[in-house]
């Protein structure tokens, strides 16, 4: 496979498939990049009068309202919009593929 050449219907799916998850690798680094050691608890965000805690790195990726909750609003709200991008590159693709083959046949 690696020797192989592709098609360009089959770059364009894998264009398709790799950019949600550098989306997905782009808001784990944003979390990443905003931890400062405390954990934001419930009551802070809806009106209530509790205070940041300190926390670990892990406590925070896995409790806070973060990063699984920014994924799990992208996945149930914007599904379509992946499948979407996946099938627009998967068409560019397959349209390069008869251009190409159209040029090849002349």
């Amino acid at each position: 496979m690696i020797n192989q050449k592709l098609a360009y219907w089959q770059k364009g799916f894998l264009v398709g498939v790799f950019l949600p998850m550098f989306l997905v690798l782009y808001l784990f680094l944003r979390e990443v990049a905003a931890y400062n050691g405390y954990c934001v608890e419930l009551g802070l965000l809806f009106g209530g009068s509790s205070a940041p805690r300190t926390c670990s790195f892990w406590e925070y990726l896995t409790t806070g309202l973060g990063f699984t909750f920014d994924i799990y609003l992208i996945m149930q709200k914007l599904w379509w919009a992946f499948l979407l991008v996946i099938l627009i590159t998967t068409f560019i693709g397959y349209m390069l593929d008869k251009k190409r083959i159209g040029q090849a046949s002349k």
